[in-house]
């Protein structure tokens, strides 16, 4: 599983690193630098080949890539003899070394276009942007959007991932059309775009199966006609008009269908069981379902215990797997979601649970630990849930013709170059929280996630990353590209070369400054991560 991680970093972030360094190649022998080395990779060369004069290496350490040029250190300028001068980087003129210099960046942008154009001429598969289990008293919900919606325009704009939401060229979500039961709905939301899309992914399509539990022990999908619906879940059977399908009214009735196997049940097709369906108890759909499952002596597999924590405070509480969790503090549970809630508004107090096990009700008493969870802390008692949980749902767009693929990817480019410039001005300005800075870690399970998502999700996100590599290089901070640019406007302004003396302090305090970001975008990634 490690192995396999590394290798799809690699695969990820080699393509950018060698585009990266392979813009500063060509503009350099364009110009007609000598390029000595040309490494994806850092430290040891595990590979190395020798042409044209360039030592073209794959080196250990696959965080990065470099292009060294000859007389590329401004300090020892002077040293290089007469006769080389017109292979050296240093004593190129300003109008070639700007040049030089951005080719790294530009090639970034270049290849994120390539990437955006391909997308939009194949087709891509990417996961639906649907909403999770949202709350009452979410925005979202007060809005008119309900669990399970799928988000298929803002604005009166396609949308086939969270992107297109955040590069839409506006400020403001003023309208988004939903698809739910089978009907397209339009809704006003009048939210900011960015508050928007925080509230979106606060609440994940983590959605439930319809699949419930009794006092015994066995579990039943819930389900109208003659079998479940697989693509349906628990939360969206409790919406206005649930049950019979689009068109049925407010609490149609709601069938129970055997599950054998438990949860190994639930991987067989077809799902999760044909046939008959049991004669009682019949169930209601609609708002209340969870009331009413919960009279019926029915709860959601969700509150099933899978597992608990070695050493937990729920393991010496004497919870044991198979027990279903009904209650907290007198008041009734009906997600495993709630249980996370109710513990973070313990206070970190003793709380009182109901378990039913083997028929009957057993109370136990137990005081929630303090443990750090995504680089927070949070209240847990280290049990585990049953939960069975929707498969996650693609949607294919449908191939365009060159020329509105060129089009698109253009301004699909410029866009998430504009949104990555200003989300790095809300970070100097203090309008965004440094803990969104991201290292290598975060890097990783973007490039990992994405992967076994969908070839089409990988890419995009590839080329997103890409464009943000090209802007990041281009900060006026010393060693990056930017910095150079900044040093060639600085002759301008000084009239003439700077001094040795300058350039060294230039250059220690932009490497002090780098390294200070690299730092704290390694520490935000272990403290998210471990």
């Amino acid at each position: 599983m490690l192995l396999e991680k590394v290798v799809v970093f690699i695969l990820f972030l080699g393509p950018l690193v060698f585009f990266h360094e392979l813009g500063h190649y060509l503009v350099a022998r364009f110009f007609g630098v000598r390029v000595e080395t040309f490494s994806i990779g850092f430290g040891p060369k595990l590979l190395k080949t020798v042409r044209g004069g360039t030592e073209f290496a794959v080196s250990a350490i696959p965080l990065g890539g470099y292009v060294k040029m000859f007389g590329d250190n401004p300090v020892t300028k002077d040293d290089v003899p007469a006769r080389l001068r017109a292979e050296s980087f240093t004593h190129q003129g300003k109008w070639a070394r700007f040049w030089i210099v951005m080719g790294g960046p530009l090639a970034n942008f270049v290849l994120a276009f390539l990437v955006f154009t391909a997308l939009l001429l194949v087709g891509e598969r990417v996961p639906e942007v649907r909403t999770g289990p949202l709350p009452p008293d979410s925005p979202l919900f007060a809005r008119g959007l309900r669990p399970g919606d799928v988000v298929t325009g803002a604005n009166g704009r396609e949308v086939s991932s969270l992107s297109d939401v955040a590069l839409g060229g506006g400020t403001v979500v003023r309208t988004v059309t939903v698809r739910r039961a089978g009907r397209e709905l339009r809704l006003d939301v009048a939210m900011g775009t960015e508050e928007f899309l925080d509230e979106f992914t606060r609440h994940p399509p983590v959605l439930r199966r319809p699949v419930v539990t009794d006092r015994e022990g066995r579990w039943f999908a819930l389900g109208a006609g003659d079998a479940p619906d697989p693509g349906v879940s628990l939360e969206e059977l409790a919406l206005p008009g649930a049950g019979a399908g689009a068109g049925a009214g407010a609490g149609a009735a709601l069938r129970l269908f055997r599950v054998d196997g438990g949860r190994e049940g639930l991987g067989r097709r077809p799902f999760p069981a044909r046939g008959p369906p049991l004669a009682a108890p019949v169930i209601d759909g609609g708002p209340g379902l969870m009331g009413r499952l919960a009279e019926a002596g029915l709860h959601p597999v969700d509150l099933v215990v899978d597992r608990t924590q070695e050493g937990s405070a729920g393991e010496e509480a004497g919870i044991r797997p198979g027990d279903v969790i009904v209650s907290m503090d007198g008041a009734p549970l009906h997600d495993f979601g709630s249980i996370r809630r109710r513990l973070a508004e313990s206070g970190g107090g003793p709380v009182s649970l109901v378990l039913l096990r083997d028929g009957g009700r057993t109370r136990v008493g137990l005081t929630p630990r303090v443990q750090r969870v995504g680089g927070e802390e949070a209240r847990v008692i280290g049990v585990y849930s049953s939960g069975a949980f929707l498969p996650p749902r693609f949607t294919e767009t449908r191939p365009k013709g060159l020329p509105e693929a060129v089009a698109l990817a253009a301004g699909k480019t410029w866009r998430t170059m504009a949104a990555t410039l200003d989300g790095f001005r809300k970070l100097v300005l203090g309008d965004a929280s440094l803990r969104n800075l991201g290292g290598p870690l975060a890097i990783g399970k973007v490039a990992s996630d994405s992967f076994n998502t969908s070839l089409s999700w990988f890419f995009q996100l590839m080329a997103i990353i890409s464009i943000n590599l090209g802007v990041i290089n281009l900060f006026p901070i010393p060693v990056l590209d930017g910095g150079h640019v900044m040093l060639i406007v600085l002759e301008l302004v000084n009239g003439g070369a700077i001094s040795r003396r300058r350039l060294e302090i230039i250059q220690q305090m932009g490497l002090a400054l780098l390294l200070m970001i690299m730092v704290g975008a390694l520490f935000n990634d272990f403290t998210r991560f471990f």
